[in-house]
């Protein structure tokens, strides 16, 4: 039989539910406790890591995508430049498409390092770490031992 104290929530226990018996039954929901929050925080790393995996198959799927058309435009450009070097500055049509794919090829080489040294940047400051859990998880670490040394 319980009754209350007059707090809400709080309760008293009657002479039949001993002192190491509610000690084992807590020592069992905090077992539970931690359980469960082990258990959410893997959860949370396994949809994170889900959503990164999947973005970066889309970026590498959308890379290749890109790739080819940006292959395609080069080729382009670089005949096109060819065409008018040949035109402009009488060089031999070889002498001229060699320049042209040079020139289009060094331009895209430099883009090219610009961007993966951004990207690479980027990338470096993405946090994998679920920060919430681990938050309330070092809450509850701190709730445990101010709860022991109150105990003691």
């Amino acid at each position: 039989m319980r009754r209350s104290n007059g707090t809400p929530g709080a309760e008293t226990s009657s002479a039949s539910e001993s002192l190491p018996a509610l000690v084992g039954r807590l020592g069992e929901d905090l077992s539970r406790l931690v359980d469960s929050k082990l258990s959410l925080l893997k959860i949370e790393i396994q949809d994170d890591l889900h959503a990164y995996l999947r973005n970066a198959v889309r970026a590498i799927a959308a890379g290749v995508v890109a790739a080819v058309g940006f292959g395609l435009v080069s080729v382009g450009v670089a005949l096109f430049a060819s065409t008018l070097l040949a035109q402009s500055e009488g060089l031999s049509r070889l002498t001229a498409q060699a320049l042209g794919f040079v020139a289009t090829g060094l331009s895209l080489l430099v883009g090219g390092v610009v961007v993966a040294s951004l990207s690479v940047r980027r990338l470096k400051h993405t946090d994998l770490v679920p920060g919430r859990s681990i938050l309330e998880l070092e809450r509850d670490r701190e709730w445990l031992g101010a709860d022991r040394s109150e105990s003691r």
